[in-house]
């Protein structure tokens, strides 16, 4: 499911017109916590009907569903298809299904080369490296903090004597934050820009996280502050998703993603661990999410820096 993710992203955001592509690949993100607030309906409703087990029996088959779909209908990117003159024939079929007057007699073209080299050496080269690793602190932040918001929570809420059912429900309502925030990330950076919009997304996430466990002790009070909190993370998350589709060219754009969203990964294993150390230390919840409220802080961080390297690049090509 993992290595899935970064596809279907590069995927769609290469079938989108360049400057649509940030919005388009952010909306698809949000297609995520879609699911999750479906699967913390199903599982409520679920867990009042039947035992555990029913929900991964009901789990299971959604992904083998949608896996036949997709070998079935789903186009290549004709962008790589043309890069480095992979199938350019492959490419004409598919774009007969786009492009009216497309022939078998139509020479597409692209302005996008193959990139030569170890994909993720290539990462860090031609002056993409201190993007790349800038990139990557609002990815480990946002991921890290959303990961331990649905991770947490249970026990959080388990604390303070809510049932089962009802901490299914909060999942699914937080998830409408993700949702909202997610699917609006790229379309509000094309009209605000990207540093705006992450830096103020991640420092509003920063605020509502450290507020969560001030509100554990009723249901539909944590529901709406981590809904607040998944909407300005999912927002910092998603954008963060739609930076990383715009700066990296075809041919790096699903392992750039792909790398960012590991190195996402990876922070939720960090602050996993680190939330460990916490409870061992004997902190209570409310005192874990107003520690986890600061990671979001170094993603604004990042933010700025990743804005002064970019303004400083552009003055030295200017110059140049």
């Amino acid at each position: 499911m993992g290595g899935a993710t970064p596809c279907f992203l590069a995927l769609a955001s290469e079938f989108a017109p360049r400057r649509s592509r940030g919005a388009v690949a952010s909306m698809i993100w949000a297609a995520f916590p879609v699911g999750a607030m479906a699967g913390g309906f199903i599982n409520s409703y679920i867990l009042r009907i039947a035992d555990w087990r029913t929900m991964f029996l009901v789990g299971r088959a959604a992904p083998l569903i949608v896996a036949i779909v997709l070998l079935m209908f789903l186009p290549e990117s004709v962008r790589f298809l043309l890069a480095g003159n992979r199938n350019p024939d492959g490419a004409r079929r598919i774009a007969t299904k786009f492009v009216p007057g497309v022939t078998s007699n139509t020479l597409l073209t692209t302005d996008e080369a193959r990139v030569q080299g170890a994909p993720l050496g290539q990462l860090f080269a031609r002056g993409r490296a201190v993007t790349t690793l800038l990139l990557w602190v609002p990815f480990i932040t946002a991921f890290g903090t959303l990961g331990i918001i649905a991770y947490w929570t249970p026990a959080l809420l388990r604390e303070n004597g809510i049932s089962p059912a009802d901490t299914a429900f909060v999942l699914g309502v937080q998830s409408i934050g993700s949702i909202i925030g997610m699917a609006s990330a790229g379309r509000i950076m094309e009209r605000l820009g990207a540093t705006v919009v992450l830096g103020v997304s991640l420092l509003g996430g920063a605020v509502a996280t450290a507020l969560i466990g001030f509100f554990a002790g009723s249901v539909n009070s944590v529901a709406l502050i981590q809904a607040v909190s998944c909407f300005f993370v999912g927002m910092g998350a998603s954008g963060s998703i739609a930076i990383a589709a715009l700066v990296y060219p075809t041919a790096l754009r699903s392992t750039g993603i792909g790398w960012a969203m590991g190195t996402g990964r990876a922070g939720q294993v960090i602050a996993t661990l680190l939330i460990g150390l916490m409870v061992t230390l004997g902190w209570g919840s409310s005192q874990v999410f107003l520690a986890l409220g600061l990671a979001p802080l170094l993603g604004v961080a990042s933010i700025m820096a990743m804005r002064w390297h970019t303004s400083r690049q552009t003055v030295a090509e200017a110059v140049a």
